[in-house]
């Protein structure tokens, strides 16, 4: 089984990574041969930066794969600020599904007319709706891809 990837970037700019089917590999006598045989069936025409890599020469797989960048026929990197782009997006929905579910508690606050629970609440969503950039700082000083892509942030709970 080859350890060999065929990574290109796509004509969008994103980079691709071929991994050829042991079975297709098998069909061929040497390894060089079987990689030729994958590019031509499936190397797109518009594909720059190709390059042959071991798989232990992909970056980090992690959730920053939209991250990847390739500027030479090398293997690719990991841009950190799109990465950090791609966390701060990551967070957004478990976020929005805390703001809903203080919607709840906030109704149930005011149908009771208890304002200094409606008080707390309304201190919490607004740090809920802040936490995007209030992270960034940490985000910046995080300088690993696998790092960043672990980072939990801390979420603002009701004081």
């Amino acid at each position: 089984m080859t350890k060999k990837r065929i990574c290109y970037t796509d004509s969008d700019g994103t980079v691709s990574v071929i991994v050829p089917a042991p079975a297709f590999m098998a069909k061929f006598g040497s390894e060089a041969d079987g990689l030729a045989a994958v590019r031509a069936k499936s190397l797109p025409a518009e594909a720059t930066n190709v390059v042959e890599l071991n798989d232990s020469d992909i970056p980090f797989r992690g959730g920053l794969r939209n991250a990847w960048r390739q500027s030479s026929a090398a293997a690719p990197t990991v841009d950190m600020t799109v990465a950090r782009a791609i966390k701060t997006d990551s967070i957004r929905p478990e976020r929005n599904a805390r703001l809903a579910a203080l919607d709840i508690e906030y109704q149930r606050a005011d149908e009771a007319s208890d304002n200094d629970e409606k008080g707390k609440i309304k201190t919490t969503k607004q740090e809920l709706r802040d936490l995007p950039a209030s992270i960034q700082s940490t985000l910046n000083g995080i300088s690993s891809p696998e790092d960043l892509d672990a980072y939990k942030p801390t979420w603002p709970t009701k004081s």
